[in-house]
C-alpha cells in the first residue's frame, strides 16, 4: 500500500520561479498561512449545533492554502471535512485533531526548507 505525500517542497521551489525568486513574497504568503491556520482550525471546532457553512469556508480556506504552499497532506484533510460539511456532517473531534497535528507537520516542513536560510 502506498501512502500519500504529506508535504512537496517543489510548490515552493515553483512558487519561487513563478515569482521571478521574490523570497520575501514567497514567504510573506506562507507567514499569513502561519497567522490565518489557527484561527480556521478554530472555527472547524465549532461547538455541536455550528453554522455548517461557516464550517466548509473555514476547511475550505484551509485546503486551499495549504494545497498552494505544497502542504499535501493537510490539503487532503480539509478537503475531506469541507466535504462532510458541505454534506450536512459536522467533522468530528477525532478527525479535527488529525487536522492540527497535519498543520503543525505542514508548518515544521514549510519552516525547515532550505530556501529560507
Amino acid at each position: 500500500m502506498t501512502h500519500p505525500a504529506t508535504f512537496d517542497e517543489t510548490t515552493i521551489t515553483q512558487l519561487l520561479v513563478d515569482t521571478g525568486d521574490d523570497v520575501e513574497f514567497v514567504r510573506e504568503l506562507v507567514d499569513t498561512f502561519i497567522a490565518d491556520a489557527p484561527a480556521l482550525l478554530e472555527e472547524l471546532r465549532a461547538p455541536a449545533g455550528a453554522d455548517l457553512e461557516a464550517q466548509r469556508r473555514a476547511a475550505h480556506s484551509l485546503a486551499s492554502n495549504a494545497s498552494t504552499l505544497g502542504a499535501l497532506e493537510l490539503s487532503r484533510l480539509a478537503r475531506a471535512v469541507e466535504h462532510q460539511a458541505r454534506d450536512g456532517v459536522a467533522p468530528s473531534a477525532a478527525a479535527l485533531d488529525v487536522v492540527a497535528a497535519a498543520l503543525t507537520s505542514a508548518v515544521a516542513s514549510i519552516e525547515a526548507l532550505d530556501v529560507w536560510k
